[in-house]
């Protein structure tokens, strides 16, 4: 998604203002501010604040968290982004456990890349299914669907 409120060519009805939110097909999206410094793909939480949403590393909760992919790297925090938080994007991959299509996966306290979680039985852990299979044994970007509903995040 490019600054200014194009995506794939759509314009973006409405304005682009904290905690905006907006849906292309499957996929949605809300425009929040950065906690700290972001890549294009990163796996971070999205929580609320008294100023509107915000980014947040990921961190183990026995409560559920809204879970999303940067669509726009942040320089510094404090920088309005754009996350997508269901449907088909681009995200970070961490390939150690082989992941392979059809994988449900994870995102772990202060991760910021999705994990194998169970290859063929969701959990209250899983955030995303694996369009792409992953062997590399660091992040790399993959496709994912994020299926858009809250989760708990674990420890380890």
């Amino acid at each position: 998604m490019a600054k200014g409120g194009k995506s794939d060519g759509m314009l973006i009805d409405g304005d682009l203002s904290n905690g905006a939110t907006w849906s292309e097909g499957v996929n949605e999206y809300v425009n929040v501010r950065s906690h700290a410094a972001l890549a294009v793909g990163d796996v971070i939480a999205v929580v609320p604040s008294t100023t509107g949403p915000v980014t947040s590393a990921t961190v183990a909760l026995a409560g559920y968290q809204t879970i999303g992919v940067v669509c726009q790297a942040a320089s510094d925090a404090g920088e309005q982004v754009i996350v997508q938080t269901k449907g088909y994007c681009e995200a970070m991959v961490e390939g150690t456990t082989d992941v392979t299509v059809d994988d449900f996966m994870e995102v772990l306290a202060t991760e910021a890349a999705f994990k194998l979680d169970h290859a063929t039985v969701r959990s209250v852990n899983s955030v995303a299914v694996a369009v792409d299979g992953v062997t590399a044994a660091g992040p790399a970007l993959a496709s994912v669907y994020l299926i858009g509903e809250r989760v708990i995040v674990a420890a380890s």
